[in-house]
């Protein structure tokens, strides 16, 4: 997605999304729906091609191996479009819970049934329904996939993990899509550096490295600049002012008389 459909998205914030579920509460598969979408982030297609095996409530987990839609009347099931669409959601205990409550009410419900026997057009029915029960804005049913977008990353999520959980082929789908959302976690990250800061009353001063890997596999010794000044004033470094590099180089402490070499005229 580019930025000019990043532009386009609307979400709900997580008050505007509890005040909303509260008008469909009295439709328990209108409800359990919307709770799915809110709390995974999974595609319209996705929540409806769900059956009752595809709900691990011992790990906790949804396996999203398909998508559902309804041409000329018919049901039809097919394969994600791309290999990372195929995913494990996990899911919080009162979801766990609830899917559990749900499907106990779904009377001989076959294993590969789908479990939430909805269309699309229901779906948005229901959002219109909500919406105007209790005055919360309207927004597109995709647009809860935002939402839920929204609410990782201000509980801290990155973007790798974002990518994984909603299914992106690629980490920079995710960075274009939601770009916007994470500049105000650079202003936080500096607030809790200045918050370190104070509790510790001084600014913290990085110390030298003790060594150098990179350097001592390639032979070469390392020195952290802590000789004495005794050895200092016997020493020329090759690398004055370095944190690195090779060791210093002794004088020449040889006995004997320097012979200065003759001089000779260029013609």
């Amino acid at each position: 997605m580019g930025q000019a459909k990043a532009e386009e998205m609307d979400y709900w914030t997580y008050d505007e999304y509890t005040a909303f579920r509260e008008g469909i509460k009295d439709k328990p598969l209108s409800y359990i729906c919307f709770q799915v979408l809110y709390w995974t982030g999974m595609r319209e297609g996705e929540l409806l091609a769900l059956t009752a095996a595809d709900i691990d409530l011992v790990k906790k987990q949804i396996d999203i191996n398909k998508t559902y839609q309804r041409l000329n009347g018919k049901d039809i099931t097919t394969p994600p479009k791309t290999k990372k669409s195929k995913r494990k959601v996990p899911i919080p205990d009162f979801l766990c819970q609830e899917l559990q409550n749900f499907i106990n009410t779904r009377y001989m419900l076959a294993p590969n049934e789908r479990l939430f026997p909805a269309t699309k057009h229901f779906l948005s029915h229901e959002m219109e329904r909500g919406c105007k029960k209790t005055g919360i804005k309207r927004i597109r049913i995709h647009d809860i996939r935002y939402s839920h977008a929204s609410l990782l990353i201000n509980q801290g999520c990155d973007a790798l993990i974002l990518a994984d959980r909603l299914g992106h082929e690629k980490v920079s789908t995710t960075l274009n899509t939601y770009s916007h959302l994470f500049p105000h976690k650079q202003q936080e990250l500096v607030s809790n550096l200045e918050q370190l800061a104070a509790t510790v009353g001084v600014t913290p001063t990085p110390k030298p490295p003790t060594s150098n890997p990179l350097l001592e596999t390639m032979g070469i010794s390392y020195d952290d600049g802590t000789f004495d000044s005794l050895a200092a004033s016997d020493t020329v470094c090759a690398n004055t002012g370095l944190p690195y590099g090779p060791a210093p180089l002794p004088k020449e402490t040889a006995p004997g008389k320097v012979i200065p070499m003759p001089r000779r005229k260029v013609i």
